[in-house]
């Protein structure tokens, strides 16, 4: 199969804004070329999932995964990641199709110039949706506070979490905790957390800062720290 290169396009700077149009109308059909070829078998021909459980990339779990993130980290995940079986084995100019048709499988507009492989543009390109809250993006270090619990499946989760705000370094801090004192409504499955023994402080409070990962099925913290805040829950 042949592959074409995005022409070069001077009219695009870093201060585009993704509801200004961002890719054309060509690009995005190249892309669905190549999303077809090496993409559908994970993500599905709608792009919400495939038999390989590839993640949705179109609608709300899209939004929830990728708002207030640049383009350059979407265009980082695919190319460092996908097709699952050679990664990274595609041109640059391939991997950015596929971001225009995800784009306009998103609803996105098109406008007249095509996208390019070029970090500064990509950095300066962030994925909005109309409307967005401003919420706390995925793969951002956040700080929250929740009960230390041990599932059934012997996973470590945090419970009754705190809305998770975004921390201002990795490693545990003297002041009081930034989120709420409060108990919250969330759940947070936590990544890396035997370095930080937790059968010594299953039913406590516990402060955590990580990096989040939020899908539409499971929220996770990849965990930097983990402090005890109280040595019981709270009711």
């Amino acid at each position: 199969m042949t592959w074409y290169a995005s022409p070069p396009v001077s009219a695009q700077t870093p201060s585009v804004k993704i509801w200004d149009g961002v890719y054309s109308t060509t690009q995005a059909k190249r892309g669905e070329a190549a999303y077809t070829s090496y993409c559908v078998r994970c993500h599905g021909a709608d792009l919400m999932g495939g038999g390989r459980q590839g993640r949705q990339l179109k609608g709300d779990s899209f939004w929830q995964t990728w708002q207030a993130n640049s383009l350059q980290s979407l265009f980082a995940k695919i190319q460092g990641s996908m097709p699952r079986d050679d990664p990274s084995s595609l041109p640059d100019a391939v991997y950015v199709d596929v971001i225009a048709f995800i784009l306009d499988a998103n609803a996105l507009p098109p406008g007249a110039a095509e996208l390019r492989a070029d970090r500064a543009l990509l950095d300066g390109i962030r994925i909005e949706q109309r409307g967005a809250s401003g919420e706390v993006t995925n793969f951002s270090l956040v700080d929250v506070v929740g009960c230390l619990t041990q599932r059934a499946d012997s996973r470590w989760v945090l419970t009754n979490a705190t809305t998770p705000v975004v921390a201002d370094n990795e490693g545990p801090a003297d002041g009081p905790p930034a989120a709420a004192a409060q108990p919250g409504a969330a759940t947070f499955r936590l990544l890396g957390v035997t370095r930080f023994d937790p059968g010594a402080h299953r039913g406590q409070m516990m402060r955590a800062k990580g990096l989040i990962d939020k899908t539409a099925d499971d929220s996770r913290l990849d965990l930097t720290s983990l402090q005890m805040v109280a040595p019981t829950c709270a009711n």
